[in-house]
């Protein structure tokens, strides 16, 4: 009888804005070889002391710090709950401000490292200096082959335990409220088609080290853990880019290299219009970055690190090729500005309502045919922009973002809008053309600071009066629908300065009489029925 496949579940929460190592302590991971100087993999088969520049403000149990490594963070929290793991990790120390330790947090590392696999957008390769395997794929969701002990740690120093470890755990305490908990299935054939890679990291030159946090200094456990001095600048080779492909991978590294050599100075990027298919993994260790700018490239995924970028304030992604967005994105806590308009996308994940500062937000031209619910916690939201998509419907949650300035809907499938529109009352443009819209709610009336209303290209056939209490009102398109006439109401608006008619069947003897004697001037009548 075959046995059963255990259970193993991926706990990961890496804040790499936490707090940063002191360069030395980096300078000497890069001389001594306890990283490769290729690939940037950590090459250690023993414990890490490590010295922060500052003590964090350390809330949750399991996070890790920026630098070269992203080496992981551990609490005695969750270590108490896990037990005893010396057989499966190396514990170091964590100081900060000379010999200080920084109590209750520990460095790991893990004896045994696996790589967490996925089924779409999958693709790895080796490093010949280290032997390591890097592995991409836009959705991690799986092991193979299975682990051989209860608790290891990924690639991306994330823990992954066992059934019996996991259910030890006490999920309900505040201090998980950060840990993201996955499980991973084992499947018996690789569902991304590739065979079994390797999963150990080919330790051939550092066998063990500690780095001494307080004078930044390498104890050497091994004699042939020696200084070369320097650090390889070779370009990471992937064989699945073509020719440009790599030019333009090549051209990213160097860019991504001058903004870290910058430090704090370095916090702008841009990657534009370079024809990226994928993205340098050193790009995710800009931790001072605040504007990053990928747009008019080839990028068909983002990796989960994205959410490593957490001073990122601005983020341009625009004409790409994205068909979705990994759920890290709603790590980035400081975002203000995301631009990604014409992808592929079809919907946003729940996570993106976790952007508490994002004020602005471009969608226009991708394929989404519903909207989120947790889009109503985006309140710091003015401009939001979805024109040419595929929406059949607008979610009554949209009302909740009462600070909206700019709504723009055209080109969509609307035949409807919800009630709670009416709750937008800071609107001033509000573009709603191009849809199939055949009557509109009467609480429209109760946007008061509206100065553009867009209803063009729709299947209306009269205006409510309600339109008529948007005193602000300066512009009011209607062309392109099936209006017979518009309501005498309209001479109310003594602010209005343009009126779009053309493409319906309104004579101009209808049109209020204040409208008649400025129309001359004011509004265009291409199209009108009856010029006298």
């Amino acid at each position: 009888m075959k046995a059963k496949q255990r259970s193993f579940y991926l706990l990961a929460d890496r804040v790499d804005d936490l707090c940063e190592m002191h360069s030395e302590c980096e300078r000497i991971l890069k001389e001594k070889e306890l990283v490769c100087s290729d690939c940037g993999l950590l090459l250690t088969c023993g414990p890490i002391d490590v010295a922060l520049y500052e003590t964090p403000a350390c809330t949750q149990v399991l996070s890790g710090i920026s630098g070269l490594t992203g080496i992981g963070l551990i609490h005695d929290k969750l270590l108490m709950q896990l037990g005893d793991v010396t057989n499966y990790l190396h514990l170091g120390g964590v100081f900060w401000d000379g010999p200080k330790r920084l109590p209750n947090w520990n460095t790991f590392v893990g004896k045994k490292m696996h790589i967490v696999r996925g089924v779409d957008y999958a693709r790895y390769r080796h490093c010949t200096e280290c032997g390591g395997v890097h592995y991409y794929s836009r959705d991690q969701t799986f092991l193979f082959p299975a682990p051989t002990v209860p608790i290891s740690v990924s690639k991306c120093s994330d823990l992954i335990v066992d059934q019996n470890f996991y259910d030890t755990l006490d999920l309900a305490a505040p201090a998980w409220r950060t840990v993201r908990v996955r499980r991973l299935e084992i499947p018996e054939v690789p569902p991304d088609g590739y065979t079994e890679l390797s999963s150990e990291v080919a330790c051939k030159k550092a066998q063990g080290f500690v780095i001494s946090s307080g004078k930044a200094k390498v104890v050497g456990r091994n004699a042939d853990a020696a200084t070369r001095g320097r650090l390889s600048t070779k370009m990471r080779q992937q064989p699945e880019r073509t020719p440009s492909e790599q030019l333009a991978y090549n051209e990213a590294s160097k860019r991504i290299d001058a903004s870290r050599r910058a430090g704090a100075a370095g916090t702008t990027l841009d990657l534009s219009g370079l024809g990226l298919t994928d993205l340098p993994p050193q790009i995710w260790s800009l931790s001072a970055l605040k504007e990053l700018d990928l747009g008019d490239n080839q990028l068909s995924s983002l990796p989960p690190e994205i959410g490593e970028l957490k001073a990122l304030s601005r983020l341009c992604i625009f004409g790409n090729q994205l068909l979705g967005l990994p759920p890290e994105i709603g790590q980035l806590s400081a975002l203000s500005h995301l631009d990604l308009t014409s992808n592929l996308l079809m919907e946003l994940p729940a996570e993106i309502g976790q952007l508490c500062a994002l004020s602005e937000l471009y969608l226009m031209t991708n394929q989404l045919c519903r909207l989120p619910s947790q889009i109503r916690h985006l309140t710091a939201l003015t401009n939001l922009i979805l024109s040419g998509n595929e929406l059949p419907e607008l979610i009554p949650e949209i009302g909740c973002l009462t600070r909206l300035q700019e709504l723009d809907l055209g080109g969509n499938q609307l035949t409807s809008l919800p009630i709670e529109i009416g709750n937008l009352r800071s609107l001033s443009e509000f573009n709603v053309s191009d849809n199939q819209l055949t009557g509109l709610p009467t609480e429209i009336g109760n946007l008061h600071n509206l100065k553009t209303l867009d209803l063009g290209g729709n299947r209306l056939k009269k205006i409510l009066p309600e339109v008529c209490r948007l005193r602000s009102l300066r512009r009011l398109a209607v062309r392109d629908n099936l209006l017979n006439s518009l309501p005498p109401e309209l001479n109310e608006l003594s602010g209005l300065k343009e009126i779009v008619l053309y493409g319906n069947k309104i004579k101009i003897k209808s049109l209020p009489k204040k409208i008649q004697s400025a129309v001359s001037m004011q509004f265009d009548l291409a199209g009108l029925v009856g010029g006298e």
